[in-house]
């Protein structure tokens, strides 16, 4: 749009003649809840052995066998403290859980189970991660807009990622819907200066990086699944090798 204004100083003083507003749609979450996969997250991974497949879905099966737990239900049903968006009934749980024991609560839960049961056939399963945002370097942002550096190098390097989310490690980023296999292994890195640059859950990536090519994000607000599920990792470095997938 810059065609249609002088300057900065124009843009400013015509968005406040006609009384422009300006407003944002995302807020990053408090408190972010473990994610669950999709079908395509699945059926990309074409070499795996039952026993990998019965880890992936342990996490499930596990919230299945205990769904009589007050612990469980109160997680499954959405009233637990990570739900920062309850209506009124997952609100009346949390302050009295003794509410599960009413006949409205028994059969909230019995058609909870039998949609987790569902979902999980076609893959939805939970899984040890989590939907954050995806940003940019921003050390390596700040040195080209004040340092007017062409090139910069910035604090991650070409297959780095820094997620406060976790420790540091690999870790597997994934983002729907997938268009070929995206499976991206990178090295969660974790160093006291990206800890005074990076300040937010989000995970950020190297800008030498191809990720954001691979997964097809960009930085307006975009989310991709980041998880350290070591089975997940270690099946989907298999692939890749296997199938001979570039760029990785």
């Amino acid at each position: 749009m810059w065609k249609y204004y002088k300057d900065w100083q124009d843009y400013k003083k015509k968005f406040k003649k006609y009384n422009c507003e300006a407003a944002y749609m995302n807020v990053e979450e408090d408190v972010i809840p473990n994610a669950k996969t999709n079908y395509q997250y699945l059926q990309s991974l074409v070499d795996i052995s039952d026993k990998d497949l019965m880890d992936l879905v342990k996490m499930t099966n596990d919230d299945l066998a205990n769904m009589g737990s007050v612990d469980t239900m109160i997680r499954v049903l959405g009233a637990d403290d990570d739900n920062e968006d309850k209506n009124e009934f997952q609100q009346a749980i949390n302050l009295y859980p003794a509410l599960l024991n009413d006949k409205n609560s028994k059969e909230a839960i019995k058609k909870k189970k039998a949609r987790m049961v569902k979902e999980s056939k076609a893959g939805k399963l939970s899984i040890d991660g989590k939907y954050t945002y995806i940003l940019p370097d921003w050390y390596a942002v700040m040195e080209s807009i004040f340092n007017g550096t062409n090139n910069p190098k910035g604090l991650l390097n070409d297959g780095q990622v820094s997620c406060s989310l976790y420790d540091a490690g690999k870790v597997d980023m994934l983002r729907a819907p997938s268009l070929s296999f995206e499976h991206v292994i990178r090295e969660n890195i974790r160093s006291d200066e990206m800890k005074k640059w990076f300040i937010t859950k989000a995970v950020h990536i190297s800008s030498d990086d191809l990720l954001s090519k691979i997964i097809q994000a960009d930085f307006d607000g975009d989310k991709v699944l980041v998880t350290p599920s070591e089975t997940l990792i270690r099946v989907a470095e298999s692939n890749l090798n296997n199938l001979g997938v570039v760029p990785t």
